[in-house]
C-alpha cells in the first residue's frame, strides 16, 4: 500500500466517524427536544408545585343536572341542550355542572351520587339547586321486570331524598314518552302519576315536562320538529323542556 493510498483510507475512516457522531449528535439534540416540548405541555396543564387549583366563587350559586342522554345529549350542539338552555333562562351569577350520562339508570345515579354529586353541595353559596331527569331508562333497562312504575319511582325518591339529605333543593322532572311503545306509554304515565302525587316528599320542586302537551302526550315522539328518534329531542323539543325545568328551579333560587 502507498503512503497516498494508506491517506485517502485513513481520511475515510475520519468522514465515516465524523458522519456517525454527527448524526447520534442530531439524534439525541431532537430527543431533548421532544422530552422539552412534551414537559412543557403536560407542565401548563397541571398547576405549579404548590399552587393550588382555582377556587369556586362561592358568590355564585350553583345548578347541577343529573340524569340520562336527555340530560347530556351528543346529539345536539352543548348550546343547545336542555341545561345550557335552562341556564339561559336563568338569572346570571350561577354556575351550572352537567353530570348527564347517556344510557344511565336512576340506579346508576344513585351509585356514584355520593363522590360525583354530593361533593359539589357547599353550604357557602347562595343556592345549591340539583336537577334530576330520568325514569325512562329505569322503566327500560332497570332492574327487572322492566316497565315497573312503582319500582322506577322508588329509586327516582330514594335518589332525590338523599341528595336533600347532602343538602341540595332537588327539581324532580316527570318523564317524556318514547319509542311508540303503548307498554312504554302506560307506565311512564303511571310513574308520572305517582311523582305528581308525591313529589313534595322527596324534592322541593316539580318540573311537569311530561304534561307539556306538544312533547309529553302519548305519541308526540313522531313529531320531528321536536324529536329526532322518538327518544331524543331537537333544540326546539330542548327549549320546550327548559322553558318548564327554569321555572322550577328559579324559584328555589
Amino acid at each position: 500500500m502507498t503512503p497516498t493510498t494508506a491517506w485517502w483510507q485513513a481520511r475515510r475512516a475520519w468522514q465515516k466517524a465524523a458522519l456517525l457522531l454527527l448524526s447520534v449528535a442530531v439524534a439525541a439534540a431532537i430527543v431533548v427536544v421532544v422530552v422539552h416540548l412534551r414537559d412543557a405541555s403536560s407542565f401548563a396543564e397541571r398547576p405549579a408545585a404548590g399552587v393550588r387549583a382555582k377556587e369556586p366563587d362561592l358568590s355564585r350559586g350553583l345548578v347541577v343536572f343529573d340524569g340520562c342522554s336527555l340530560v347530556n345529549d351528543a346529539g345536539v350542539a352543548p348550546q343547545d341542550g336542555m341545561p345550557a338552555q335552562v341556564m339561559a333562562l336563568l338569572p346570571a351569577g350561577l354556575d351550572m355542572k352537567n353530570l348527564g350520562v347517556g344510557g344511565q339508570t336512576t340506579q346508576m345515579m344513585a351509585a356514584d351520587a355520593a363522590t360525583q354529586v354530593d361533593p359539589l353541595y357547599n353550604p357557602a353559596r347562595p343556592a345549591n339547586v340539583l336537577v334530576a331527569w330520568e325514569g325512562t331508562n329505569d322503566l327500560i333497562s332497570g332492574r327487572s321486570p322492566p316497565y315497573d312504575a312503582r319500582q322506577a319511582y322508588r329509586h327516582l325518591a330514594a335518589y332525590c331524598r338523599a341528595r336533600q339529605r347532602a343538602g341540595f333543593r332537588v327539581v324532580i322532572c316527570t318523564v317524556l314518552p318514547r319509542g311508540m311503545s303503548t307498554a312504554f306509554y302506560v307506565a311512564r304515565n303511571a310513574l308520572n302519576a305517582e311523582l305528581r302525587a308525591h313529589w313534595t316528599s322527596f324534592a322541593d320542586a316539580l318540573a311537569d315536562v311530561g304534561a307539556d302537551q306538544t312533547i309529553g302526550a302519548d305519541g308526540a315522539e313522531t313529531d320531528a320538529t321536536y324529536y329526532r328518534d322518538t327518544v331524543h329531542l331537537t333544540p326546539a323539543g330542548y327549549a320546550i323542556v327548559a322553558r318548564v325545568v327554569a321555572g322550577a328551579v328559579r324559584g328555589l333560587l
